[in-house]
């Protein structure tokens, strides 16, 4: 059984390696290596450690798709050996490796083990997080204590829904009779301060920015009415990230913990803590949220905690009753997980399956910078000067940025998903969104626009609101990427003479597109 668990876990990371090699960023990857450009206390839309692991990576190595996901292809092969060393204790030897190997068949926690993007350092910080807590309140090892410490401080540096994770072990401590005693203790006070520091520089950034960051999160991010379907989308979403089969094992699992907590198993008591503060948090939130922006992957963590009780709850099903098909169902329910790994991997690899969906992130944006790069190189030769690259929208630039390397200066327009998704405030405060653009008065440039990425019933008014920036402007060129059937599309025009210095003039923007 271990052999086969390590052979497979190798020979995931072998494909996820070709995966990332292959695979150009999608829009959120290059935001965070934009980011490790330009290191800060935090960002305005995430602390710190994402953006520094980047930045480490390719000062070490080089620049390119590998190096930037390398850090995150590390943490992502830690995952299963975290998850073994959180059930361990819980289940024993064998059901922990089990529960390891689980890991490594479930789409949700084995395709998100090489993007680099804040969930996987996130989810391995969660399962340290989770596995020394639980030592330190079964042992009241000091040790344990500074570990869990050490793990919930690094993950306050990586993102603000980190915070889920202390929040549940507060509330254990809180609740739990038997456990109440430890704040009595020097373990729980000397494991805050690590979490103190993790902390500084998030709470530094927002009291520096009129705590506009947790505002962003906390209100501007999302919707404010109540959609009853929306639960029932989350549910059907939560079946697609875990498979319809694991997820109702694992519903089951939840199930089978909340008893044991109310007999009174403490363990049980603690990994349903850490489960609900996930899953019934976005599922209790998924009413209120109609904006669109609660990805699936949010409540992932969640199913980390109920992990080790799963190998378990696959075991008593084949073994209820005495019917086949039980067994059968019981195997299948990997299995399934296991071919739609294999499947979106192969076709992230290779193009074969044409799983258009999976693979249009990452799409086009090579061919886009090539595009690019030779109107500029011909503007630049024609006008003896540096031409400025401009992109409509955070995902376009951001990968323009990364693709054209550091003789390009990009600016980036104040598209509608810049701002929903809190980066519009993030290049002011570089200087390169509207008002950066609008101080290079009377330098020529080359605007790419995402054409598919707006409405087209607001092509002309977007259109309008670019214009406005230059005097006069042609276009130079149309290119389609096809993806599975689907296109994207970009335009791109040569605009030239003065950028106006008037917000006034140039307006604020499209809000629908």
């Amino acid at each position: 059984m271990k052999k086969t668990i390590l052979v497979s876990f190798v020979a995931l990371c072998i494909v996820k390696i070709v995966v990332a090699y292959r695979l150009d960023l999608f829009g959120d990857e290059a935001f965070y290596w934009q980011c490790g450009q330009r290191l800060a206390l935090a960002f305005v839309d995430h602390p710190p450690l994402t953006a520094l692991l980047i930045r480490l990576a390719v000062d070490l190595f080089g620049n390119s798709t590998l190096v930037v996901r390398l850090p995150f292809l590390i943490l992502g092969a830690a995952i299963p050996f975290a998850v073994y060393w959180l059930a361990r204790p819980l289940v024993g030897d064998r059901d922990a490796w089990l529960a390891a190997g689980a890991s490594l068949l479930i789409p949700g926690f084995a395709l998100f083990g090489f993007i680099a993007f804040p969930d996987v350092p996130v989810m391995v910080f969660g399962l340290c997080l989770m596995a020394s807590f639980e030592r330190a309140t079964r042992t009241g090892s000091i040790g344990a204590w500074i570990v869990a410490g050490v793990a919930a401080g690094l993950g306050f540096l990586t993102h603000y829904r980190f915070v889920l994770f202390p929040a549940a072990a507060f509330v254990y401590l809180v609740i739990s009779k038997k456990h109440r005693a430890h704040w009595r203790q020097p373990g729980v006070w000397i494991g805050a301060v690590p979490i103190v520091a993790g902390l500084s520089p998030t709470l530094l950034d927002n009291l520096q920015n009129e705590f506009a960051p947790i505002r962003y999160y906390l209100a501007s991010r999302h919707g404010a009415s109540f959609q009853l379907d929306a639960a029932l989308e989350f549910l059907a979403a939560q079946a697609g990230v875990i498979t319809p089969v694991l997820l109702m094992f694992f519903l089951a699992t939840l199930w089978w913990t909340f008893k044991s907590a109310r007999r009174g198993d403490d363990r049980a008591q603690l990994m349903l803590c850490f489960s609900l503060a996930y899953l019934g948090v976005f599922f209790a939130a998924s009413p209120f949220e109609v904006s669109g922006l609660m990805t699936l992957h949010w409540p992932l963590p969640g199913y980390l905690a109920l992990l080790p009780f799963l190998p378990g709850t696959l075991r008593g099903f084949a073994e209820a009753g005495s019917t086949r098909w039980r067994p059968v169902v019981a195997v299948l329910a990997p299995a399934l997980g296991a071919v739609v790994v294999g499947a979106v991997l192969f076709d992230l690899a290779t193009d074969t399956l044409r799983i258009g969906s999976v693979r249009r992130p990452f799409t086009g944006w090579s061919e886009a910078a090539e595009r690019m790069e030779e109107h500029v190189s011909t503007i630049n030769k024609a006008t003896g000067s540096r031409t400025l690259v401009v992109a409509d929208n955070y995902k376009l630039g951001a990968n323009l940025e990364f693709q054209l390397g550091e003789g390009a200066e990009v600016y980036i327009l104040d598209h509608r998903k810049n701002r929903a998704h809190g980066r519009a405030r993030q290049f002011a405060i570089w200087a390169v969104g509207e008002e950066g653009l609008r101080s290079r008065h009377g330098e020529h440039a080359v605007i790419a626009v995402q054409w598919s990425q707006i409405r087209s019933d607001h092509h002309d008014a977007w259109m309008a609101h670019v214009g406005s920036f230059f005097d006069q402007f042609e276009q130079l060129s149309e290119l389609h990427v096809s993806t599975a059937g689907k296109s994207k599309k970009y335009r791109y025009f040569r605009y030239y003479r003065g950028v106006v210095k008037s917000g006034e003039e140039t307006g604020s923007g499209l809000e629908g597109t």
